[in-house]
């Protein structure tokens, strides 16, 4: 084990993290680490044993604290997949793994119940010095994130990622600065005001009403369909007179209905008949042979006269 901490991975090596692994049975996950990631700082594929961590840019608290949330995925998939063998009488086979993951949402009781253990037993274990108490409460209120968790990341004496405190004192500066603006945000967004914004040139300006207001965007319904908008698209109220309306494009089964002469062509003789439905993709048609046929509406062409 390395004489201090500086890096995330530097915990691989650390004993009692090793022990821990020992006692949940996770000794065979294999822990994989990759460079700077904007979109995780780690990831998990539980029916695969795999993790994958971050190896640079994050301090080795969050990291440990990071990974225990991974490991708890893990954890979480082999819970269920005994008891759905339990119940189904024999072994997982493949193609149930639907079934596994239909059981519970990802981050739902089972993956919460999994990482508490976890968060109880490497505290136990003295991994986390001056943070016990963050960490206890993190782990069982469920939260996925833990960009908001105050840890006292100079509480560990033996670790030394001085050059990695700024970096977070900025980041969490941003991140006030960032939930005071989500703070405004929810006053002027509540569920069922009514907001407007620009869908582009097919859907032109939309009106419609904010179903949730998330962290980035809102949740806006309009016509029956949910639209993710950034808060800066949104405007109060409904549009306004004149705002640009949709373009609607003509559906390929527009150009059909029920009663049209039509006319194909199959393996180089050309047909010709009578459309009796018009499907999703298709139309049912009736030539003159008294024959049923479904065609695309790529291959049908209106037959205004017997030569068209």
């Amino acid at each position: 084990m390395p004489d201090a901490i500086r890096r995330g991975p530097d915990w691989l090596d650390h004993p009692d993290l090793q022990r821990l692994l020992h006692d949940f049975a996770l000794d065979d996950v294999q822990i994989e680490l990759v460079g700077f990631r904007r979109s995780f700082a780690g990831k998990a594929w539980p029916y695969l044993g795999l993790v994958r961590m971050v190896s640079e840019g994050v301090h080795p608290v969050r990291w440990l604290v990071t990974l225990l949330h991974e490991l708890a995925h893990v954890l979480d998939w082999r819970e269920r997949r005994r008891l759905l063998e339990m119940g189904l009488g024999r072994p997982l086979q493949r193609g149930d793994g639907r079934r596994v993951w239909r059981m519970d949402r990802t981050h739902g009781n089972l993956w919460r119940r999994q990482f508490a253990r976890l968060a109880e037993a490497a505290v136990a274990a003295g991994l986390f010095p001056g943070n016990e108490e963050a960490v206890l409460e993190h782990a069982r209120s469920g939260a996925v994130s833990s960009d908001h968790v105050l840890l006292d990341l100079q509480a560990d004496a033996r670790v030394e990622a001085d050059d990695l405190l700024r970096a977070e004192s900025e980041a969490r500066a941003a991140a006030e600065v960032a939930w005071q603006s989500f703070q405004e945000l929810r006053a002027s967004f509540r569920a069922g005001v009514v907001v407007h914004f620009d869908g582009g040139p097919v859907h032109g300006v939309v009106t419609g009403q904010v179903v949730r207001l998330n962290r980035q965007t809102c949740t806006v319904t309009a016509d029956g369909v949910n639209w993710r908008v950034p808060h800066n698209y949104l405007r109060l109220g409904p549009a306004p007179p004149g705002a640009r309306p949709a373009i609607r494009r003509e559906a390929p089964r527009d150009r059909f209905r029920v009663g049209q002469e039509v006319a194909f062509r199959h393996e180089g003789v050309r047909r010709r008949g009578r459309v009796i439905r018009v499907n999703q993709k298709t139309c049912t048609v009736l030539t003159e042979q008294g024959e049923t046929w479904r065609v695309a509406f790529g291959l049908l062409k209106v037959a205004a006269d017997p030569h068209s």
